[in-house]
């Protein structure tokens, strides 16, 4: 997929980079460097796509649903230990 491509091409037939680019040459002061990244950017919530949320796949063995394929649940405890 190239997702991120076709948004950037998206925003600038939209104008949207000459509006930050705009923005960011009217500021009083003026950083050396300016960095945008995704927390700099607001977008209505339902911007974001898909439902969300976390969600797990039924298997058939209850072995193979036992087993852990997926480090989330590791990381959050690891991320408590702290």
């Amino acid at each position: 997929k190239k997702t991120l491509y076709n948004r950037f091409v998206r925003w600038a037939e939209r104008g949207v980079w000459e509006d930050i680019f705009a923005a960011l040459a009217g500021a009083e002061d003026v950083p050396d460097k300016v960095f945008i990244d995704s927390t700099c950017i607001k977008v209505h919530r339902c911007a974001g796509g898909g439902k969300g949320g976390l969600w797990r796949m039924v298997s058939a063995s209850p072995k193979a649903a036992a087993t852990q394929s997926s480090t989330l649940s590791a990381m959050r405890k690891a991320a408590r230990s702290f």
